[in-house]
C-alpha cells in the first residue's frame, strides 16, 4: 500500500474523530431540543435568492423594513428575518461564503424554520439555475423540508401556470410553492408557513444539521476514495503483471502482437486518468477537509460566544431579579409604612371627628335651649302687647262710649255744658294727664322688668312694640 495514502488516510480519520462531538453529531443537547411551535416561539426565516432586488422587496412586504436582519411581531408571532447573500457569481471566496452561510444559520436561535427562495415568474436563467444549484450543494437536500419557493409576479393578471424547467426545478426542493404578487396577502404565505411548520412538527435547520450534512459529505469523499485507491491497486497490480508477461515474452524472443500493445496503450492511459481523478478529488478532498475544520472551529468559538453570551444574559437576569426583589421589598415596605401612615391618620380624623360631634352636640344643645328660651320671651312679649292691646282698644272703647255719653249730656244739657266747657277741658286736660303720667309709669316698670328677663333682642322688639303702643294712644 501506498505510504502517502496511509499518511492521508491517518488524517482523514482525525478529521472524522474531530469532528465527532456532542455538538456536531447526531445526538442532540437539551438546548437543542425541538422546539414547540404551540408555544409561539419565534419565527425564524431566511430570504434568499440570486436577485437582491426581490429579496428587499419580500423583506419589506413581510417585516415592513429592510433591514438584513429584524425582528417585528407580525399575525401573532414573533419573527426574526435574514436575508442570505447571493452564493453564485459573488466576489467572496468558497470559504468567505460558506463562512457567511453558517453565520445567517447561526443568527436564527435554535435554527430556521423556513427558507424562503424567491425566483421571478419567468424561465429560469442561468444565474438562477446556478445559485439553487449552489443552495442546495452547499446546505444540501435537507433543506428541502424547510424551503418554499416564492415565485414573484409583476401583477396578479399573469398566469400562474409554470414552464417546465421551473417546475422540475421546485420538485427538485420538493415542490412547496406560493405565487407572490403586487396585492398578494401576507398572511395568506403565513398560513402556508405555518401549515409546514406543522407538517415539519417544529423541526429546524440548525447550524448542527449544517455540520452534519458537511460530514456526511466529507464521509463520502473519504469512502469513494478508499475505492478509487482500490481499483487503483488493483489496476497497477495488474499493469505489473501485464510488463512481467511482457517481459518474459521478450526474454524468450516472442514479440508483443498489436492487439495486446493496443490493450496496454488503453490500460495505461486508463491508469493515468484514475491517477488524474485521483488527484483532482484529492484535492478537492483536502480543500472540504480544510474548509470544515475552519466551519468546525468558528463554530466552537460561536458556541463558546454563545455560551458566554447565555451566561451574561443569565448573570444580568439574575441580577435583574436581585433588583426587581429589593424594589418590589422596599415597595411593600414604602406600602406598609404608608398604610400605616394612612392608618394612623385615619385614627386621628376619627377621633378629631368625634370631637368635633360631640362639640356640635353640645353646641347645637345651647343653641337649641336659647331657641327655645328666645321663643319664650317672644311668645310672652306677644301676650304683653296682646294685653296692652286689649287695654288700649278698652280704653279707647270707654272713651268713645264717654264721648257719646257726653255727646248726650251735650245735647241735653247745652248750656251747662257751655258753663262747664272749661272746667270739664281743664278736667279732661288734667286726667290726660294723669293718664299719660300713669302709662309712662306703667311703661318704665314693663321695660325694667323686660329688660330683667330678655337680651338686647327682645329689648329692642319691646321698644317696638311700645313705640307702636304710643303711636296708637
Amino acid at each position: 500500500m501506498d505510504p502517502g495514502f496511509k499518511e492521508k488516510n491517518k488524517e482523514k480519520c482525525d478529521v472524522t474523530s474531530f469532528l465527532q462531538t456532542p455538538c456536531l453529531s447526531g445526538r442532540r443537547s437539551p438546548d437543542y431540543d425541538r422546539p414547540n411551535i404551540s408555544e409561539g416561539v419565534k419565527l425564524n426565516l431566511v430570504v434568499c435568492g440570486s436577485d437582491r432586488t426581490l429579496k428587499s422587496s419580500v423583506s419589506k412586504r413581510i417585516l415592513q423594513q429592510t433591514d438584513r436582519r429584524s425582528d417585528e411581531k407580525i399575525h401573532g408571532r414573533q419573527i426574526s428575518l435574514v436575508e442570505l447573500p447571493a452564493l453564485f457569481n459573488t466576489p467572496l471566496s468558497e470559504e468567505e461564503v460558506m463562512r457567511q452561510t453558517l453565520h445567517c444559520v447561526s443568527l436564527c436561535h435554535p435554527g430556521v424554520h423556513v427558507f424562503l427562495l424567491i425566483i421571478p415568474d419567468a424561465p429560469l436563467n442561468n444565474e438562477d439555475k446556478a445559485e439553487m444549484e449552489e443552495l442546495q450543494r452547499i446546505f444540501s437536500s435537507r433543506i428541502n423540508k424547510h424551503i418554499m419557493i416564492l415565485i414573484m409576479q409583476n401583477s396578479e393578471h399573469q398566469t400562474a401556470e409554470l414552464n417546465d424547467g421551473t417546475w422540475s426545478v421546485i420538485e427538485s426542493f420538493g415542490g412547496r410553492h406560493h405565487f407572490f404578487g403586487p396585492k398578494t396577502q401576507v398572511s395568506t404565505l403565513m398560513e402556508k408557513i405555518e401549515q409546514m411548520l406543522e407538517e415539519n412538527r417544529g423541526e429546524v435547520f440548525s447550524t448542527e444539521t449544517f455540520l452534519e450534512a458537511h460530514m456526511k459529505k466529507l464521509l463520502q469523499f473519504e469512502e469513494m476514495e478508499k475505492k478509487i485507491h482500490s481499483l487503483e491497486t488493483r489496476l497497477l497490480s495488474k499493469e505489473r503483471d501485464d510488463d512481467l508477461s511482457v517481459l518474459m515474452l521478450r526474454k524468450s524472443g516472442v514479440g508483443k502482437s498489436a492487439k495486446e500493445e493496443n490493450k496496454m496503450k488503453i490500460l495505461m492511459e486508463r491508469v493515468d486518468q484514475m491517477n488524474s481523478e485521483r488527484e483532482e478529488l484529492m484535492k478537492k478532498h483536502e480543500e472540504e477537509k480544510r474548509r470544515m475544520k475552519m466551519i468546525v472551529e468558528e463554530e466552537r468559538q460561536n458556541q463558546d460566544k454563545e455560551r458566554k453570551r447565555r451566561e451574561e444574559e443569565f448573570n444580568e437576569r439574575e441580577e435583574q431579579y436581585k433588583r426587581e426583589m429589593k424594589e418590589k421589598e422596599d415597595h411593600m415596605r414604602e406600602m406598609r409604612d404608608r398604610e400605616e401612615w394612612e392608618r394612623q391618620k385615619q385614627e386621628e380624623r376619627q377621633k378629631e371627628d368625634e370631637e368635633w360631634r360631640t362639640k356640635k352636640q353640645i353646641s347645637d344643645e345651647q343653641i337649641q335651649r336659647l331657641k327655645n328660651e328666645i321663643e319664650g320671651m317672644i311668645k310672652e312679649n306677644k301676650r304683653i302687647e296682646r294685653e296692652k292691646q286689649e287695654q288700649v282698644e278698652d280704653l279707647e272703647t270707654r272713651l268713645k262710649e264717654e264721648r257719646n255719653i257726653k255727646e248726650d249730656q251735650q245735647k241735653t244739657f247745652e248750656e251747662i255744658l257751655k258753663l262747664l266747657e272749661e272746667q270739664h277741658e281743664d278736667e279732661l286736660k288734667r286726667r290726660q294727664v294723669e293718664w299719660r303720667e300713669e302709662y309712662e309709669r306703667e311703661k318704665e316698670e314693663m321695660k325694667k322688668k323686660i329688660c330683667s328677663e330678655t337680651d338686647d333682642s327682645i329689648q329692642v322688639s319691646v321698644h317696638v312694640t311700645f313705640s307702636l303702643s304710643c303711636l296708637l294712644c
